[in-house]
């Protein structure tokens, strides 16, 4: 772990949605947060694209907006350290060369990717 940064490249994620912390936000609706994971789902495949465009060829400019619009949506559903693990890599992406970041850029990419799987969980969990 870089400590600046509090990234590596193999530090999984852990992805998880805190869906208690969600609820709480959403004045203990639970309907309101099962809406607000619906959306978020329905945006995975648009993200997922904006990223995989930033990546490939790599554009830093775009890869740290991606980044931040990607690490607000997941911090707005509950992704708590996903969000701050890839507002970290932003600000690395902004100051280093993105091209020496390849390890924690791929690993963050992959917790991303596990992230849907977690928030379909937790669609079941409240039954929206």
């Amino acid at each position: 772990m870089t400590p600046s940064s509090g990234i590596t490249g193999s530090e999984p994620a852990a992805p998880v949605v805190d869906l208690e912390g969600l609820i709480r936000r959403c004045g203990g609706d639970a309907e309101l947060a099962g809406i607000i994971l619906a959306e978020f789902q329905r945006s995975c495949s648009a993200l997922q694209l904006r990223l995989d465009e930033s990546l490939s060829p790599l554009d830093a400019d775009r890869l740290g907006e991606t980044l931040h619009a990607i690490s607000g949506v997941v911090a707005n559903v509950g992704g708590g350290l996903l969000a701050t693990r890839g507002i970290a890599l932003r600000r690395r992406v902004a100051t280093e060369d993105p091209a020496a970041l390849g390890a924690e850029i791929a690993a963050w990419r992959r917790d991303w990717l596990l992230f849907p799987a977690a928030v379909a969980d937790a669609v079941r969990q409240i039954g929206a």
